[in-house]
């Protein structure tokens, strides 16, 4: 299933010109050999902006991008998934309405951390998409 999700993620993002054929193959090859992730290693070899990821991304998954920078985040609702939780995944609540809790994170394509933010916090999550250096620094 995982290898499926990459060759999908790695074809989609060649035909819409972010990335060439050689370097989606050195991808995937690097990603098989060290079973990391396939945004992260195109990332840190420089192959696609983060920022452009993360909006390809969002839209892939018909989800909303959000920039953190511009985002005001209310420090009460940060206690709502547990410390381990945020670090493990990346991830960053950054709204609450009633029972929905909106979550920032880099790579919506991984079901299990919506679920296990669900079970944390008791809420129902609405994800959308940030750049993960952008979580990261507002994890900090």
């Amino acid at each position: 299933m995982r290898e499926r999700v990459l060759a999908k993620l790695g074809a989609d993002l060649v035909a819409g010109g972010y990335i060439g054929q050689k370097q989606l193959q050195e991808a995937v090859e690097g990603v098989k050999s060290s079973r990391g992730d396939l945004c992260d290693y195109l990332v840190e070899k420089g192959y696609i902006a983060e920022g452009a990821l993360a909006k390809f991304l969002a839209e892939k998954k018909n989800l909303p991008y959000v920039s953190l920078q511009e985002t005001k985040i209310d420090r009460t609702i940060l206690k709502l998934i547990p410390e381990k939780v945020v670090r493990r995944y990346t991830v960053v609540p950054i709204a609450r309405e009633r029972r929905e809790l909106t979550v920032a994170m880099a790579n919506p394509f991984d079901f299990t951390v919506v679920s296990d933010i669900e079970f944390a916090s008791g809420c129902l999550v609405v994800p959308v998409v940030a750049a993960k250096s952008e979580i990261k620094k507002a994890i900090e």
